[in-house]
């Protein structure tokens, strides 16, 4: 779902064109010291092609290098990371959470963790519940940055699967 534009000094850029947009994504990767003329050179590329560029989910410590070269940042949003031993024992913070699972025990939901490697007819259950969640929410996979549904990928992880009282999967997350 990407295109890759290759820089004189070895960097590369992974980028998608939508309309006029052409959205990298990331920071290029390659040799730290050349990142201001890879991303010249990508922007004279976009230019050729009558593309906007645009870069997104670049790392903080870039964007001086990004605002020099006259683009302007917009903070879309934050890696969510969870300890989850802090998460479990609960707290003030997470009072409003217990009630929630608390119903959802009462009604027989629980989960399972699985580790890899998953066998093959496990993933596939998974792919249906994949496709039930984006039928219902009405999209298609996100893709570009988010990923997508891939078998040999979500074999690959721990998954936690949320069961109800018959122990039907009606949910999972991959960790990471």
């Amino acid at each position: 779902d990407k295109h890759y534009y290759f820089s004189c000094n070895g960097h590369v850029i992974a980028f998608r064109v939508e309309g006029r947009i052409a959205m990298a994504l990331g920071d290029p990767i390659g040799p730290g010291v050349h990142t201001e003329e890879a991303i010249n050179e990508f922007v004279s590329f976009c230019k050729k092609n009558d593309w906007i560029p645009a870069f997104y989910m670049v790392h903080e410590k870039s964007l001086a290098v990004y605002h020099s070269e006259g683009f302007k940042s917009v903070r879309v949003g934050q890696k969510g990371i969870l300890n989850l031993n802090d998460f479990a024992r609960g707290g003030k913070k997470r009072k409003y959470i217990q009630p929630i699972l608390n119903e959802m025990k009462k009604n027989g939901f629980h989960w399972e963790l699985v580790r890899p490697p998953i066998p093959r007819k496990f993933v596939e259950t998974l792919g249906v519940i994949n496709n039930d969640w984006l039928a219902y929410m009405r999209t298609s996979e996100m893709r570009f940055s988010v990923g997508w549904f891939y078998d040999e990928y979500v074999s690959s992880y721990p998954l936690l699967i949320l069961q109800d009282q018959n122990n039907y999967r009606v949910a999972f997350t991959n960790i990471l």
